[in-house]
């Protein structure tokens, strides 16, 4: 909520808890954060509010256009804003004085991105204006926005409206007082918070009232996932003081904040009136998917003695399979340390655990930020978290938080009170069920002389792991703009890319005498549709004194570029798996996301009469394909799209080759099992696709040990049940004179090994193909179509007194139908 007002924390200040990094960035570093604080507390049973009022879009827009003028907004409102002077607050000892974590080795890739210029890992793509003063007629704007399978919601102080994915205006705008007109008392309504879960398919929307004392809680949940006319929102309320255990009488809520799990809602407050405090409510989410009633569970004063996280964030998480939830700020008495609440059973009888506290590299204040054609500078507000959310890598299956803030940083984009600058300063976090572990950290700043400022950032990753900041940018030689940086998965660790620019604005900001109003939220956030895409919401001034909120896509790098297809060739009336191989350049790369996600990797082969009937995503440079080939598929090369889960393709042309019934296929084994003393240097991929691979024999002089000897068994199915040819070719050699290679193939039928080659190798590289006799059919189990080959090397001349290596580069099978 907005009003200049400040109050002033009468409790004691306790000393500060123990922390675990160290203070200088040369030294070791820990990286796990500590707990402290009372144990996890007695699971509480959820306090039992109202029921919801169910209206339809039609009905809320009816109500909005009987409001007289209603397309005509009311004088600019400058409401009240809860500030509090933390004036007890310290410095961590322990925080070390770096701009990025881990610190960058000498001559590595530094933290700092100055200057601009278009640079950012994920470009532009649709870019539109949201929401505008004039249409909202407050300060600030609190940008807020969602984005849903095909809709875009924005909802900032005074305007909730919808849109489609082109930026096209949709049935839903209208003031935010009209749309929680029957949960909000007759009060005003502040600092909005908007979701679309995936998990439920549902749009939620979070306000606070600005009554000033035991104001409510107001929410609204979406019947569907697509806004319509007839589409309905179901609103709940509840007074901030009432949910047990019943608490914070007589004190206003502020800058609420939302974070959405598969089982709860978090609602996040600074708590103000004489005192000061934090509190969080946990919404259990079944409660609210229909007509309720809402069920809610207060945890209070989560500061002791100044201790604690200070404006709490809600941690979303679009984990279907998760089962804690999470509370977030920085320290309320220590710079340079993240303070972290974590909720068991957060859908039944919910607790909460004590501070778990992590140091980080140290912050600071924000300075307010100079602006080129403002007369006073823009609210830099304080050290606060503006957002945090869990992402899944679905490379590694890592699931970490990502969260940012700004900071005064010096031109090394360390913090300080005197460097002149704003820095978005951006965290990783992992570990969370347990001990919260710092896994890297960065800031994005300017080392100019006239340096630009970066404020008001939010964070996020995708599943392929890249990470988008977006916040907006000012200095005095650029008015207030937006910008969007970030980086690949692959970069080193604490650094962030240039930035890019999404306006250029020429309008200068002055609503405001001394400090102009900014902020107080922003949003970057991943597609919910692929799981790669990015899109963030950020203010700028787009009009002579007049602020906008920008809604801006980032596209994620494209598909790898297709090398190779193996085996590249498949008969009429053939089923098989074929690897598609490829290469990676500037963060490309195949992706596939979770079940959960609706789009996923596509393949199709150019021509009729290929099919792909699966696709197993494996790395960001490989997948493979199940393609079956009728009877009639015209013969001769195919093309190859590969189609990742937002759109963009890669082809290979003349990728496959369809032969007529009876044409020679390569098969590639799919698994090896060693013999009992190998060790096989490499993966079981390398063994057969690199050169010189070798399986290693390391003799002793034992006598058991002479005329040793080297088992591989490799194991694949068959394209065809009954083969009319088969052959085995194998590239070889051997490390000494002596060695004798046999081939053998597992018969079905009679359930026992037919050796089909027995040879001497020699010392260097040497390729044999030998064809399997009698019925070939007895070589292929039944139903599976599995094939079995063992390759033997065994020592015959008496060479006792040396270790030797046998090389095996590649061993596939050749069918022919």
């Amino acid at each position: 909520m907005k009003t200049q007002f400040r109050a002033t924390l009468v409790a004691a200040v306790l000393g500060c808890l123990g922390l675990s990094l160290t203070a200088n960035a040369g030294q070791q570093v820990q990286q796990r954060g500590q707990v402290s604080g009372p144990p996890i507390n007695t699971p509480l049973t959820p306090w039992v509010g109202e029921r919801g009022i169910n209206e339809t879009v039609d009905e809320i827009m009816a109500r909005q256009r009987a409001t007289p003028n209603f397309q005509t907004p009311p004088p600019y409102y400058m409401g009240p804003e809860h500030e509090i002077d933390r004036w007890w607050i310290k410095p961590n000892p322990d925080s070390p004085k770096v701009s990025q974590w881990p610190p960058a080795p000498r001559g590595a890739q530094k933290a700092e991105r100055g200057g601009g210029g278009r640079y950012t890992p994920q470009p532009v793509g649709t870019d539109f204006l949201g929401a505008t003063l004039p249409e909202s007629g407050y300060l600030p704007p609190d940008s807020n926005g969602a984005v849903g399978p095909t809709q875009i919601l924005v909802v900032v102080n005074g305007r909730i409206k919808v849109f489609d994915r082109n930026g096209s205006v949709g049935p839903l705008n209208t003031s935010t007082s009209t749309f929680f007109n029957s949960v909000r008392n007759g009060a005003g309504v502040s600092d909005p918070q908007v979701r679309y879960d995936r998990l439920s398919g549902r749009w939620f929307v979070l306000m606070i009232t600005t009554v000033n004392q035991n104001n409510r809680i107001v929410l609204a949940v979406s019947s569907g996932p697509t806004i319509t006319g007839m589409a309905s929102f179901t609103f709940f309320q509840f007074q901030q003081n009432l949910p047990a255990p019943a608490g914070n009488t007589g004190q206003f809520a502020d800058y609420c904040s939302l974070g959405i799990d598969a089982n709860a809602l978090y609602v996040g407050c600074n708590m103000f009136n004489g005192s000061f405090n934090t509190t969080a409510w946990v919404i259990k989410k079944s409660s609210v998917l229909g007509a309720g009633p809402i069920e809610v569970t207060a945890f209070r004063n989560l500061l002791s003695g100044g201790v604690g996280p200070f404006a709490p964030r809600g941690v979303d998480n679009d984990d279907p399979s998760s089962t804690q939830g999470y509370i977030v700020g920085v320290d309320a008495a220590t710079f340079g340390k993240l303070m972290f609440r974590r909720i068991n059973d957060p859908g039944g009888t919910p607790s909460i655990s004590g501070n778990l506290s992590l140091t980080v590299p140290t912050t600071g204040y924000p300075q307010n930020q100079v602006a080129m054609g403002s007369t006073g500078a823009l609210d830099g507000l304080d050290d606060r978290l503006f957002a945090a959310t869990l992402h899944k890598n679905q490379l590694t299956g890592v699931q970490t938080l990502w969260t940012a803030h700004n900071i005064e940083v010096n031109s090394s984009g360390v913090a300080s009170s005197s460097g002149n600058r704003n820095g978005s300063r951006w965290y990783e976090v992992g570990n969370l069920s347990t001990v919260p572990t710092l896994i890297q950290s960065g800031t994005l700043f300017d080392a100019s002389a006239t340096p630009l400022g970066y404020w008001i950032p939010s964070v996020a990753m995708s599943g392929q792991g890249h990470m988008v900041l977006g916040s907006s940018v000012a200095g005095s030689t650029r008015r207030a703009d937006v910008q969007v940086a970030g980086r690949f998965a692959s970069d080193l660790l604490g650094t962030i890319q240039s930035p890019t620019f999404v306006t250029a604005t020429g309008s200068n900001y002055n609503v405001q005498s001394g400090t102009q109003r900014w902020g107080d939220y922003s949003a970057t956030l991943v597609d919910p549709l692929d799981g790669m895409t990015m899109w963030t919401f950020q203010e700028y001034c787009n009009a002579t004194n007049s602020w906008a909120v920008r809604v801006t896509q980032l596209i994620a790098p494209p598909p790898a570029s297709i090398t190779t297809l193996v085996p590249n060739a498949i008969n009429q009336g053939q089923t098989l798996n074929i690897t598609v191989n490829g290469t990676s350049s500037g963060g490309s790369g195949f992706f596939d996301p979770d079940p959960s996600f609706p789009n996923h990797i596509a393949a199709l082969f150019s021509g009729s009469g290929l099919t792909v009937n699966s696709i197993n995503f494996v790395t960001p440079t490989q997948i493979v394909l199940n393609v079956s080939a009728s009877g009639g598929a015209a013969t001769g090369a195919r093309d190859l799209t590969v189609t990742n889960p937002d759109g963009q393709s890669t082809v290979k042309t003349s990728a496959l080759t369809v032969n007529g019934g009876g044409g020679p296929i390569d098969v590639v084994p799919a698994t090896m099992t060693v013999g009992p003393g190998l060790r096989v240097s490499g993966t079981v991929a390398d063994l057969f696709t690199s050169n010189d691979q070798y399986v290693d024999v390391r003799k002793n002089l034992a006598a058991e040990e002479v005329g040793a000897n080297i088992e591989v068994l490799l194991t694949t199915t068959c394209p065809t049940a009954t083969p009319s040819a088969l052959e085995v070719s194998l590239e070889s050699r051997i490390q000494i004179s002596g060695v004798k290679q046999w081939i053998r193939l597992w018969d079905y039928t009679a359930s026992a090994w037919v050796q089909i080659d027995d040879r001497f190798i020699g010392t260097s590289d040497t390729t044999i193909t030998v064809a399997a006799p009698g019925s070939l059919s007895r070589f292929v189990q039944a139903g599976t179509r599995t094939m079995r080959m063992k390759i033997g090397l065994r020592e015959v001349a008496a060479e006792t007194t040396q270790a030797w290596h046998a090389w095996l580069d590649r061993a596939i099978w050749r069918v022919t139908q």
